[in-house]
């Protein structure tokens, strides 16, 4: 998963969570976003390894695989990264760096930390982290709104780590957000699907409008 950039340009990376189908890869595949997530926790889109090894050998070679994580389930990660049945793991739960480090230890392959801002303190540690992408993230029920969370990450700084933006801190202006942020990529999980299926029109509509942007 290198990090791609153009002398004067660089295209926001695109990231969709949680395939579960081959009807999903198939929309996948004629898509192209840079990366595929299989979630391996509990989720609508849960999959199971054999379920997510098949759906992988569909997926066109060109898209980097992801492996979505709630906890620190170290020696699985690591199995999954060294067999080449996901190319990055990214996980979502509670964990310190130091517990990452374990990780870290047991693979080279990319690794990314999900973040809930709160303050610019979180931010400020999430950068201990030795992982090579965070993905921020917000939690309503904690008393910050997306434009408070959005704001403090804008106003933060220069970050050791690129990122990756949720699209729930997305939601309200795509395009305004990711042009004032300036993420690394964006996450998509919640606003594309429909009837608690991926609904292939607003993935489709998303990774049109992102590919027409650039960062300079």
């Amino acid at each position: 998963m290198r990090k791609v950039k153009d002398a004067d340009t660089r295209r926001i990376k695109i990231k969709v969570s949680g395939l579960a189908r081959l009807c999903d890869v198939e929309w996948i595949n004629r898509m192209k976003p840079d990366y595929a997530a299989f979630i391996f926790f509990n989720s609508s889109y849960r999959v199971g390894v054999d379920q997510a090894e098949y759906l992988r050998k569909k997926l066109a070679p060109e898209i980097q695989t992801v492996g979505s994580f709630s906890c620190l389930s170290c020696w699985l990660i690591a199995d999954l990264l060294g067999s080449g049945m996901i190319d990055a793991a990214h996980i979502h739960g509670d964990c310190t760096p130091e517990e990452m480090e374990q990780l870290r230890h047991l693979t080279d392959k990319p690794l990314i930390k999900t973040v809930y801002i709160e303050s610019p303190e979180s931010i400020r540690k999430a950068q201990d982290y030795p992982v090579d992408y965070l993905m921020y993230d917000f939690r309503e029920e904690e008393g910050k709104s997306r434009d408070q969370c959005l704001n403090i990450l804008l106003s933060y700084g220069p970050q050791k780590r690129e990122f990756f933006l949720s699209d729930r801190l997305c939601s309200t202006n795509l395009k305004e957000t990711l042009l004032s942020i300036r993420p690394y990529g964006i996450n998509f999980n919640g606003p594309i699907e429909k009837r608690r299926k991926r609904d292939p029109a607003q993935i489709q509509k998303m990774v049109r409008e992102i590919r027409e942007m650039e960062l300079s």
